[in-house]
């Protein structure tokens, strides 16, 4: 598993966090759980280019590279007379010099992704001072990406501290470049050809690969906000399409929109109903989106095409007795609709299984039944291999969680009573709970994570303790009535 150490990022004084397929940040606002988000977001985000790196079409092509490092001629020899294939090559079998190169490169990598994250984090939070704690220096941040199996080790500074020196282990990664027979037979490749192939580029793409595994193939955040940056998304593509044919004739006036948003936003307007079908869409996922259609809006979220506007409309479309029963755009539906039409469309045409998906309060808008099936409906994402990540204020779903933890110990006929399937149910190893709380000693925020007892699950005592103080005040008040 990734965890992600994080100090005077925002709110926060410190806090660390494992990535799980289902992290659950709760707490009081502004105490830097959206700030978390976006700096495991920006982490996501910079690594992306080595976890999808697109070796097989590099090779198929025969694109030579740059770089070469000459593999000893008696040691290919030996693997020739062994038969051996390429895809069964372990990095600490090379010869030291090459393996050497391969570290090399690798560290290089890792420090390219170092400053790809503070890349991110300008991008999304503007400058140094938009995501360092109030207060302190500069020198004071540090976010810190941490894992065991490969090791991996690497502190994200404003400086170029030597100390914070990347730390990694590819001795134990196998090189596999299955189905490529020409890559797989030593014999008969001389110097000439191992350079024109770029073979030794390509296995340090592989090596690259291994070391940022358990980090996402892809990330999505999906803000608090973003029902009413739905709402005016259409009227905003417009304008920048008729400026768009002005360009070069006047200035552009486009206004400054935070990071994030501005990510959901060109994440939104780019939906294209082709990705439909695209390759990683599964069964597993494409059920998770009917639930969610059908249980809690009762009715589909698509994309309307024939207006003829610059980007395509999102409309919903009611059932009833399983048929449709109209057309509405979003500016004629309810709140409810609005905030979660983003959630169906990225699944239905971004998001794949292996992604993340970060949804602040999936419970804004929704009535306290339909919070319930929201919850269900993310644990069938997550049973689905997509990541999610939430922010929550809502006892209702941390609630309904702990009943999906709980079905593990039910009987087969409270199961089935309840109307619960396999893919509703979720095991304490996938979930990461965490507090954001106030810390009097440090005198900022930190992250404390909640114990998920396999019995009773999440510990609500953050919520039990708001709901004890209404009960105290309501015995209070009557008593003073009396």
């Amino acid at each position: 598993m990734i965890t992600i150490t994080a100090r005077n990022l925002g709110p926060l004084a410190e806090g660390t966090v494992e990535l799980r397929p289902l992290t659950i940040f709760v707490g009081p606002s502004n105490t830097g759980k959206s700030y978390m988000a976006s700096a495991i977001y920006a982490t996501a985000m910079a690594a992306a280019p080595f976890v999808r790196q697109r070796f097989f079409r590099r090779i198929r092509s025969r694109e030579s590279t740059r770089e070469f490092i000459e593999f000893p001629r008696e040691w290919v020899a030996q693997q020739a007379q062994k038969e051996l294939h390429i895809s069964e090559l372990p990095v600490a079998s090379l010869p030291q010099n090459v393996r050497e190169w391969f570290k090399d490169r690798v560290h290089q990598q890792l420090v390219h992704f170092r400053a790809d994250i503070i890349g991110q984090l300008r991008q999304l939070h503007g400058e140094e001072l938009g995501f360092v704690r109030q207060g302190n220096e500069l020198s004071d941040f540090q976010l810190s990406i941490h894992r065991d199996d490969p090791i991996l080790r690497l502190k994200v500074e404003l400086s170029d501290d030597l100390k914070a020196f990347p730390e990694f282990d590819i001795s134990q990664t196998t090189l596999p470049v299955s189905g490529l027979e020409l890559m797989l037979n030593f014999r008969g490749l001389d110097e000439g050809e191992w350079q024109e192939i770029g073979i030794t580029q390509h296995l340090v793409d592989f090596t690259v690969q291994s070391v940022f595994s358990g980090l996402p193939h892809q990330i999505y955040y999906l803000p608090a906000a973003r029902s009413g940056i739905v709402q005016g998304h259409k009227v905003l593509a417009a304008a920048l399409t008729r400026q768009s044919r002005r360009i070069g004739l006047e200035p552009m006036n486009i206004p400054s929109l935070p990071g994030i948003t501005t990510e959901f936003l060109g994440n939104l307007i780019e939906l294209d109903r082709r990705m439909a079908g695209r390759p990683g869409f599964t069964s597993e996922l494409r059920d998770s989106i009917y639930f969610i259609e059908n249980s809690v809006l009762r009715g589909k979220i698509d994309l309307d095409e024939s207006g003829g506007l610059p980007t395509p409309e999102i409309v919903y479309l009611p059932e009833s007795d399983g048929g449709i029963t109209g057309k509405f755009a979003l500016e004629h539906t309810s709140s409810m609709v609005s905030e979660l039409a983003p959630l169906v469309l990225f699944l239905k045409y971004r998001v794949n299984p292996g992604d993340l998906l970060i949804l602040e309060e999936p419970e804004s808008h929704l009535h306290p039944a339909a919070q319930r099936r929201i919850a269900r409906g993310i644990a069938r994402l997550v049973n689905a291999g997509v990541r999610v990540l939430i922010t929550t204020h809502s006892d209702i779903i941390i609630s309904q969680i702990n009943n999906l933890l709980a079905l593990n110990q039910a009987s087969s006929e409270l199961v089935a009573a309840g109307g619960f399937v396999a893919e509703d149910f979720l095991r304490e190893d996938q979930i990461g709970a965490y507090l954001f709380r106030y810390d009097q000693e440090s005198g900022g925020n930190v992250i404390a994570p909640l114990e998920i007892d396999p019995d009773t699950g999440i510990d609500e005592d953050e919520f039990a303790a708001v709901f004890e103080a209404i009960y105290n005040e309501s015995i209070a008040l009557q008593r003073d009535r009396e």
